[in-house]
């Protein structure tokens, strides 16, 4: 298999060709390419059709770490810790509100309990506070 360090190197060959010669450097603490590899790169210019298939297996581990399957093989599930830590903050987010709302935050209004509101209501009433009239007002 082919190691980090040829996959690095392949890299920064891609970035050298896609970019003007000036404005790329080279990093000096890079080693050479391997023969193999320059050999493959020499191949994979030509015909496909005429690289067997560990070859191609090679040019393509070269520009990408790992197929599809191997991504999404299975291992560790991950939605597990996913759910676990959207569990704990909502839980955590909970418990801030809770104690706001409880220890921080005022008292409620007296205006807001429902005694109140009904002597408001009938306060209004007496007063002919806001009256409808007109057609849809019952009489």
């Amino acid at each position: 298999m082919i190691s980090r360090l040829v996959l690095r190197t392949t890299i920064r060959q891609h970035l050298a060709r896609n970019f003007q010669a000036s404005s790329y450097v080279a990093n000096a603490e890079a080693p050479a390419i391997s023969q193999q590899v320059r050999e493959l790169e020499e191949k994979s210019k030509g015909s496909w059709k005429e690289l067997s298939g560990d070859e191609k297996i090679a040019i393509y581990r070269q520009s990408f770490k790992q197929t599809v399957a191997e991504e999404r093989k299975p291992g560790e599930p991950k939605w597990q810790k996913v759910f676990l830590g959207t569990s704990i903050l909502m839980l955590l987010a909970t418990g801030v509100f809770m104690f706001v709302k409880t220890k921080i935050s005022p008292p409620v209004p007296r205006t807001v309990n429902k005694e109140w509101k009904e002597a408001q209501r009938q306060k209004m009433l007496d007063h002919r506070a806001n009256p409808i009239e007109g057609m849809s007002s019952k009489k």
